[in-house]
This record gives C-alpha cells, sequence and structure tokens, in this order.
C-alpha cells in the first residue's frame, strides 16, 4: 500500500475559486495516477488530498513491493515538474509511506474497497515522514531492500500500532553487490589470491575458480579478498561483479550486470537516467560512446531480452572492451562471478569469446560449486581452488561470534555434525535465537538433529503448518518462483491462496527466501534440497506435475525447465512430446540427462522408447560425442535384431545416413539410407502408431526425410542423374516440403542459383510455415552467389530475427550482412561489429563439421572485405580441420582462398603451394562451386605458365555459365568487386578462349 499526501494543497488553491482549485488538483492528481499505473498499480480512493494507491489489486505481481517504492520515488522526481496554469512553479511537497502486508478486498454497497491493518499502517508511516520524503515500513524493506538506497532504521511510535516501528527512509534504487556474512579462517587462500592480484600478469594465468558445497564460504571469502586488497592497494580497486541465477532469463545477464552494478544502475530508472548514469557518473569511469549506452539503458530495460535482442552481443561487448580499457589504466580489474555454474548459455558464449579475443584481461574470480570442465573452456588460465571446511578451532570461533549458548555438549555436538560447514553453524545460531526468543530450552526442547537436513527441518517445524506445509511445496521448483506460482499450488494442493504473500514475506525475514524483482527463490540450494528430500515420492511427482501445469501455460516456457517437471512427474508421454517440439530439440545438451531418466523410466510407456533413444543419439551426435551417439545407434540395430523390429533398424540406420553425409562418407551414406529405406518398407502402420513423437507419423514421412539425405549426398558428389532419380521417386512420397529442399539443393550444387530461388519463392511454405525453417537458410547464400546484393541486408536481418538459432546459418546470416554493408560503403564501420557477430557466433558452433563450414565462409567474406590477415587465420584453421576429415568441398574452397590470398600478398610462391593442392581436386567433383574452380583454373595457369591444358578454354566455358546465373546488370557487376573475378574477366578479354598467357609472369594485384 502507498500513501502520499499532498501537503500544500490548501495553501495552493486558498486564493483560487473552487472550480480553478478543482481543475488544478484534477491536473496534479491526474499526473500522480499515470504515474501508479504505470507501475501496474491502481488508486485506491482520495482521502481529502492524499492519494492511496495498492500494488497487488486486482492483479498481482511478482514484485508489488518494489513498484510502490519506485513508484514513490517517481512521484517525488515528478513534483517539480509540475507547473501551474500560467508556468509558475508551485512548490508541490508531498509525504509517502509504503508498507507491506495482507489485505481484504470486497464490496461496500456498489463499490470495491480494500480494506485491513496494512494500509491503516501505511498511513500512520506517511505521517511520520518528513516532508520530500519516501519512507517505508521493516516489511516492505525485506522485501525489496537489496534494491533500494535505504536511508538509517528509525524506531517510531503511532497511533494504532502497539510496538514501535521500523521504518526506512528511501532515496533511490541500487544493484546489490557481495552479501557480507561473519568470515572466520582460510586466511592461506586469503593471501595467495590478494599476492596474486599485485603480481603483474604472466603466463596464461588468468584468476581464481573457487569451488566448495553450498554453504562452505565462497562468496565471503571473496568479499574479504577485495576488502584486504583495497586497504593494501594504494590505487582504487574497479570490480566487475555479477552473481548469476538461472530464474534471470534476460539473455547476457551475467554481462549486463555487470556494467549495471558497476553503474548503479538499477530497474526503477528511466532509459535518459540510465544513460546519463553510463555517461555522466562523477565517482566513475564514464562511457563516452553516448548513442551505445543509450542502446545499453534501451535493452536494460527489457527484461525479456527481445528489445535489440540481435544488437545485444554488440552493445554489451563494446561497452565492456571501453569499460576495461578505461578502469585499467589506474590499477587491476577485479571480475567476480558468482554462482558461475548458474550462468546462462549466452553469457557463457561471450564471456569465451571475450577472452579469446582479449591480451590484457582483468583477474578473474568464479564462484561454483564444483569445477566443470566447461568453465576452463570459457576462461582458459583459472586456478583451481577448494574452499576447505572449518577447523574445529574456526568453527568455534565462528560459533563465538554468532553468540550461541556456551554449553560444551552441545557445542562439541555441533561442531561435529556441521563438518566445518559455516551454513550449518549459522542456520543453527538462527535456530538457537528463535528458540531463545520463544522462552524454549535449546537442548531439551529441540535436541541437536542428526543431519543438517534435520536442522532445517526442525528450524521450520515450530511454524504454523500452513507456513510449513508451503515452504516445503515450493521447494519442488527447480529454480524460482513468483507470487501466482505459489498461490497455483497452494490452491491445487488444497491449501490457502490468500495466505502466500504473507508467507512468502515471511520467508524472506526467516533468510529461506531471497526476492529478486518480484521472483523468488531459495537463500541456500541447501535449504530447498532438504526440504524437497523431505517430501514423499508420491506427493513430489503430484507436485511436480503442478509446476509443469503452471509452466506449459506459459508463452515462451524454458524448455529444459519444463521437461525436468514432466520427467520427474513421471509424464514421460508429454515429456518425449516437449522434447520432440522443442526448437533446440536437436542441439541442447541440457536434454540428455532427463532423456537418460526417461528412457531408466520408459517401463511404463514402452512406445516411447525409440523416440528417447533417436533424440539422445541426434544430439549427441550434432554436439560432436561421436562415439556415445555411435553406442545409442548400436543398441537400437540390437533391439531391431533381437526383437525382430524393421523400425527400430530403419531409424538406426536413418540416423547413421545422417550422420555419414553430414561428415562426407557419402557413399556411406548412400548404403545407409537405401538400407533404411527397406526398412521402412518393410514396417507396417501398426509400428509407427505405436512410436510417435519424433519419430516420423507415417513411412512416407520417414521415408521423404531419407531420400532427402540421398538426393543431398549424391548432389554434393555430383552425381547428377542419381540425385534426378531420387528426386522422382521423391515426387511420389507425397511430401511436398521434402522435394522442394531436396530440388533447391541439388540446383544450388548444379550452380543454378536463380532456379533455386524461384523454386523458394514460388514455394507455398515460403511465408513463415513450418517448412519455411527447411528453405530459409538456403536464401542468404542463393541471393549472394547470384548477385542480388541490394537485397541481401533485409534477407539477412530475418534470417538473424528468426527462430533459426543453429550456428551455420547464423554465422551465414551476419557475414552476408557484412558483404551487403560493404557493397553499400566499404569504409562502414558497422562492418566491424556485424563480422564481430559473426565470429562469436562461429565460436558457438558445438560440431566439428560447422566449424568448418564456417571458417570457409568467413575466410570468402574476410577476403572480400580485404583483410587478408584474418581471412588467412580464418582459413587456415578450417583447412586444418577439413584436412583431418576430408570435407573434400570445404577443403577445396579454403585451398583456393588461401591461394588467393598469397597472391593479393604477391607471394607467388605460397600461391602456387595451394593452387596446385587445389588442381589436384579441381576436376573430381563437378559440385565443386563454379567460382572457386574458376579461379583455381585462372591462378593455375597464370603461376605454371599454361602447364595444364585446356585451362584457358574450361575458364572461359566456367565465366560464362557462371555469368548466366547472375541476375542481370547488376549481377556480373558484384561478381567482379570480389576476390580476383575483375582481373579473371579481364584477362578473358585480353586472352580469349583457346588462347594462353605466353608468359605467365607476375601476379596483378
Amino acid at each position: 500500500m502507498l500513501f502520499a499526501d499532498l501537503e500544500n494543497s490548501t495553501e495552493l488553491t486558498r486564493d483560487m475559486d473552487p472550480e480553478e482549485a478543482d481543475e488544478l488538483l484534477s491536473a496534479v492528481f491526474g499526473r500522480f495516477e499515470d504515474i501508479v499505473r504505470a507501475h501496474e498499480g491502481s488508486v485506491e480512493k482520495y482521502i481529502g488530498d492524499a492519494m492511496v494507491a495498492v500494488f497487488g489489486v486486482p492483479t498481482i505481481h511478482e514484485d508489488d513491493a518494489e513498484r510502490a517504492v519506485y513508484c514513490g520515488i517517481e512521484l517525488l522526481r515528478e513534483l517539480p515538474s509540475i507547473s501551474g496554469p500560467s508556468g509558475e512553479d508551485l512548490g508541490l511537497k508531498m509525504r509517502i509511506g509504503v508498507h507491506s502486508g495482507l489485505i481484504t478486498t470486497g464490496t461496500r454497497g456498489e463499490f470495491d474497497v480494500v480494506t485491513g491493518s496494512t494500509m491503516n499502517v501505511a498511513s500512520r508511516i506517511q505521517e511520520a515522514a518528513a516532508s520530500g520524503e519516501l519512507l517505508i515500513s521493516e516489511d516492505s524493506a525485506q522485501l525489496c531492500s537489496r534494491d533500494m538506497e535505504l536511508g538509517p532504521a528509525r524506531r517510531v511510535r503511532v497511533k494504532g500500532v502497539k510496538e514501535p516501528l521500523t521504518l526506512y527512509p528511501v532515496s533511490h534504487g541500487k544493484q546489490a553487490i557481495v552479501r557480507r556474512e561473519e568470515f572466520v579462517g582460510r586466511e592461506h587462500l586469503l593471501g595467495e589470491i590478494q599476492r596474486q592480484y599485485f603480481l603483474p600478469p604472466a603466463g596464461n594465468f588468468q584468476g581464481f575458480l573457487l569451488t566448495g558445497e553450498p554453504g562452505i564460504g565462497k562468496t565471503e571469502l571473496v568479499h574479504q579478498c577485495i576488502k584486504a586488497i583495497e586497504e593494501q592497494s594504494t590505487s582504487p580497486v574497479e570490480l566487475l561483479f555479477s552473481r548469476a541465477r538461472k530464474f534471470r532469463r534476460q539473455p547476457y545477464i551475467v554481462i549486463v550486470d555487470f556494467i549495471a552494478n558497476y553503474f548503479r544502475v538499477h530497474p526503477g530508472m528511466d532509459e535518459a537516467e540510465i544513460t546519463k548514469q553510463l555517461c555522466n557518473s562523477p565517482d566513475k569511469v564514464n562511457i563516452g560512446d553516448r548513442p551505445a549506452a543509450s542502446r545499453f539503458a534501451r535493452f536494460y530495460r527489457d527484461r525479456s531480452g527481445i528489445t535489440l535482442r540481435d544488437q545485444a552481443f554488440e552493445i554489451l561487448n563494446g561497452l565492456l572492451n571501453e569499460l576495461l580499457q578505461s578502469m585499467g589504466r589506474d590499477s587491476r580489474v577485479i571480475m567476480f562471478i558468482d554462482n558461475s555454474d548458474s550462468m546462462d548459455r549466452k553469457s557463457m558464449d561471450f564471456l569465451k569469446f571475450f577472452f579469446k579475443q582479449r591480451t590484457n584481461s582483468p583477474m578473474v574470480i568464479l564462484c561454483e560449486r564444483e569445477p566443470r570442465a566447461e568453465t576452463d573452456e570459457i576462461i582458459p588460465g583459472l586456478q583451481h581452488r577448494e574452499i576447505p571446511p572449518l577447523t574445529q578451532e574456526e568453527g568455534a570461533k565462528l560459533l563465538d561470534i554468532l553468540g550461541t549458548p556456551d554449553n560444551p555438549q552441545l557445542r562439541e555436538l555441533l561442531l561435529n555434525q556441521s563438518k566445518g560447514n559455516p551454513l550449518y553453524l549459522r542456520s543453527y545460531a538462527g535456530h538457537v535465537e528463535r528458540l531463545g526468543k520463544e522462552g524454549r530450552n535449546t537442548v531439551t526442547d529441540e535436541g541437536i538433529p542428526d543431519s543438517i537436513q534435520n536442522l532445517f527441518l526442525s528450524r521450520i517445524e515450530g511454524y504454523n503448518p500452513d507456513i510449513r506445509d508451503l515452504i516445503i511445496k515450493l521447494s519442488v521448483f527447480s529454480h524460482f518462483f513468483s507470487t501466482i506460482d505459489a498461490e497455483t499450488v497452494q490452491r491445487l494442493t488444497s491449501g490457502d491462496p490468500a495466505i502466500v504473500p504473507g508467507a512468502l514475506e515471511f520467508y524472506i525475514s526467516e533468510d529461506l527466501l531471497e526476492e529478486d524483482r518480484g521472483i523468488y527463490y531459495f537463500r541456500h540450494d541447501l535449504i530447498k534440497r532438504a526440504l524437497y528430500n523431505s517430501i514423499l515420492n508420491y506427493n513430489k511427482r503430484i507436485l511436480h506435475r503442478i509446476v509443469a501445469d503452471i509452466m506449459r501455460e506459459q508463452d515462451h516456457p524454458h524448455p529444459v525447465r519444463l521437461l525436468h517437471h514432466l520427467v520427474h512427474s513421471r509424464e514421460i508421454r508429454m515429456a518425449v512430446e516437449h522434447a520432440a517440439d522443442s526448437r533446440t530439440r536437436a542441439y541442447n545438451m541440457e536434454f540428455v540427462p532427463y532423456l537418460e531418466i526417461m528412457e531408466k523410466e520408459i517401463g511404463k510407456a514402452p512406445e516411447f522408447r525409440l523416440d528417447i533413444l533417436f533424440m539422445r543419439a541426434r544430439i549427441l551426435f550434432n554436439n560432436g560425442f561421436v562415439t556415445q551417439a555411435d553406442s545409442i545407434v548400436k543398441e537400437m540395430l540390437g533391439i531391431s535384431i533381437d526383437e525382430k523390429t524393421w523400425l527400430y533398424g530403419a531409424v538406426a540406420l536413418h540416423i547413421l545416413t545422417a550422420y555419414n553425409i553430414r561428415s562426407h562418407r557419402f557413399e556411406k551414406g548412400i548404403f545407409c539410407g537405401s538400407r533404411s529405406l527397406q526398412y521402412y518398407r518393410r514396417c507396417d502402420d501398426r509400428e509407427f502408431h505405436l512410436h510417435r513423437g519424433l519419430v516420423a507419423n507415417s513411412r512416407h514421412h520417414a521415408q521423404a526425410a531419407v531420400l532427402s539425405l540421398m538426393i543431398q549426398s549424391e548432389s554434393k558428389r555430383g552425381n547428377w542423374e542419381n540425385a534426378e532419380a531420387l528426386l522422382g521417386e521423391l515426387a511420389q512420397a507425397e511430401h511436398r516440403i521434402y522435394q522442394i529442399q531436396s530440388e533447391v539443393q541439388l540446383s544450388m550444387y548444379r550452380g543454378r542459383y536463380l532456379y533455386a530461388l524461384e523454386l523458394i519463392e514460388a514455394s507455398p511454405f515460403h511465408s513463415g510455415s513450418v517448412g519455411d525453417d527447411m528453405l530459409k537458410p538456403t536464401v542468404p547464400v542463393l541471393s549472394f552467389l547470384s548477385g542480388k546484393w541490394d537485397q541481401l541486408g533485409a534477407i539477412c536481418d530475418e534470417m538473424i530475427a528468426s527462430a533459426q538459432r543453429d550456428s551455420v546459418n547464423r554465422v551465414a546470416a551476419y557475414s552476408y550482412k557484412a558483404v551487403y554493408l560493404w557493397h553499400l560503403n566499404p569504409e562502414n564501420p558497422e562492418i566491424d561489429t556485424v563480422m564481430e557477430q559473426s565470429s562469436f557466433r562461429s565460436s558457438q558452433s558445438p560440431n566439428i563439421f560447422d566449424r568448418i563450414s564456417n571458417a570457409c565462409l568467413r575466410a570468402e567474406v574476410l577476403l572480400i572485405l580485404g583483410r587478408l590477415s584474418e581471412a588467412e587465420e580464418e582459413a587456415r584453421s578450417g583447412l586444418l580441420l577439413a584436412q583431418r576429415h576430408s570435407t573434400y568441398h570445404e577443403l577445396f574452397t579454403l585451398l583456393v582462398l588461401l591461394g588467393e590470398i598469397h597472391a593479393a600478398r604477391d607471394d607467388r610462391e605460397g600461391a602456387a603451394f595451394f593452387i596446385s593442392d587445389a588442381m589436384g581436386m579441381c576436376g573430381s567433383f563437378p559440385s565443386l562451386r563454379r567460382r572457386d574452380r574458376i579461379s583455381c583454373l585462372y591462378f593455375s595457369t597464370l603461376l605454371h605458365a599454361g602447364e595444364e591444358q585446356g585451362c584457358s578454354q574450361d575458364l572461359g566455358e566456367l565465366c560464362r555459365l557462371e555469368e548466366e546465373q547472375l541476375v542481370p546488370d547488376s549481377g556480373l557487376k558484384n561478381l567482379k568487386r570480389t576476390r580476383f573475378f575483375q582481373e579473371i574477366y579481364e584477362s578473358l578479354e585480353e586472352y580469349p578462349m583457346g588462347n594462353e598467357n605466353p608468359d605467365g609472369q607476375g601476379i596483378k594485384s
């Protein structure tokens, strides 16, 4: 509840007639109402010149307390801007009080009303506020203190309340940095980190990864380190801090928090305030790029991350680089990420790319539960340090600080049970304090539990039964929940939802929960697990099903978290269908542990065994875990043989077909595809009905998918007749989308770019339907090859904004957008940003064949842009992989590109080396890209003085064919702007077909 009293309204309107006074006050309170509505509150009533606003009625939000306080802040800020009828300063003054608690809603006659002590207390708090002050109760402070700048607490007696109230003045919001708690021991580790900070960076040392069980004191140790470093340092110690939390859905949230925490940006700020904070902070390093700061403000204000989503990397990368460069001039920067094992994927990818690019990096400190190989991949050079438990002496010292009873028997038993975990000791101290306040003996009434789980359970035993049962139910949420979620769980388990808001406040005061922007989560995972483990398995399944139903009602539920609840509710059918429908089903490694659980439970839904095996194998293959995936395929083939079922064999061979073709084992792909088709044709309809989900719903669908793969294989091999025959067979399978996709791919490999584009544009699926996902990825490359560059920018922007999230498609979209920008203006600074995005997306590729494709594409684009060193580095890295894995097409292209790069440097010997290698492949596959063959033949003729017979004749014919597939007028012009094609076409005019270059001397640059 918010009470706001306009103090001097009587004085303002004393000399006005009633109509003028009413008009003025209506305008003033109209502005106030707009602010209340902007925070999604509602004005309950006016009492004289006081406005009463309520947050949480009729619609409950997760952050109603914060909304009320931020609303109060904005009301006070708005006052100076409100002027009188003639523009005069009205000098408005206001007192505001905010209180949180339970209220009652109902009707009085024809009116909806809000009643209860909460409203009365809010009114009394407002009366206690000074002029121009916002004063909040302790209840409200507990809900939002981490995001508010609170003044000193005041003990105030107010009318109608028996005990004095603890009230806090609020000036503005803030971001929480590090939680400060009692700390003892670990002196050796503290000293090591401090010494390392003051040493000059050496070798590959990047920082520390601190690990340990929940509650062991990782965060407190880092705080003590920073405090000690600040005391020793002669220059300011700059800190970038972020606490990773799984519930925060904004992309790159760890990086966002680095910037927001440093500049003290908070959600109550508007875009202009945030921009000003970044550019004009008096005691901070300021951002010089004001447009970039403004874009960060827009992105920060959007919790969903949809606004500027595809510019987020560019914005954050630029700001963080500028910030670190400025901060590091006088001192070494510390970058601290708490709970780093909860980082979102985009933040992890960002940091991996970021540290790969930087030579002068900050000292990094990460805290997580257990060391992970993934963390070392993100930030190489971290020294692992496990936080040791407290010794008996250190534990006893902590108990002395906490003030537990001096009972030798009790202390010894407690220290033994704690096993050196400070959280255990702190929790027990709080437990003892509560019992002491209740006048109960801490030994005889409660005793000492045998484990920390029993300690936590005994801690809540004294709660009201409804309050106790609710916190146990809430432990079923995998990461976080809102007030509405908690109310739904309470209602569906025959509890009273009305107790939820007050209960959540109580849990926060008891240090069980924390709240961030209206989202609640358990303060310590250890407490959550203790409560969860106390639930009977049958009841766990019911609760998981309720949470799953809540998530399924959301517009975009987190796919892995929803799968978690479906699996643990033993809803195997629903879990399989959800996994099959997820857009990330082919790549998301987080699915794999749940698929393994589902496989163990498969006895309850044996019809889904094949679906689960299929998904596991596909995800593992796509992420490069070939050995594990291969064992699943073997298992499926074994089931086919043992159980005499064609379908398992068909699906296993289907997977092998896709993998072999992707890894350029075309003959094996064709063999497996033919076998898969035979098996599918022998299946009866009954088998398909038993195995639905991810596996094809009909034999026609399954056969169409396999035929499409086989056509792709024959197209890459240049076996046009075989591909055409398979395409005719596919036309009879009655799956038009596969037919169009295959015909487009065949046309692209044959160099018929314009025809392939015509097929896509005429397709009924090229309009945002499901089939569009199969066709859309080919549009940017076909537009690039055909010279339709004027449309390339819009096409790439659409691709970037679409649901196509795999790395190859994203790399292509960003890379070709760079070509488009270069086409418009070669000096456009946005080219750097877009290519950096391309590099970042390429670094995210989980599969080695994707990395080869990305290197090939990026090397060509970098060469077109004239960035020879970057192009050479990209091509060389791709060539090493392509050689090892025999990816024929990419290998040929990379060799030609490296030849061109050396030619551009007038390095005849280097160019000859790569071109000679490429010439050995040039005639092997007619499906090799035509323009690469043109370049290869040209440089072979130029460098080897016509040693290759018939080269000039072939070159002219290939150039003619390429020109036919370019859009009229602009196509050839655009082609000549790339690589060496201007020189190649000039040479054809100088030496027509049939004539050789007489000397072959020199390389034109």
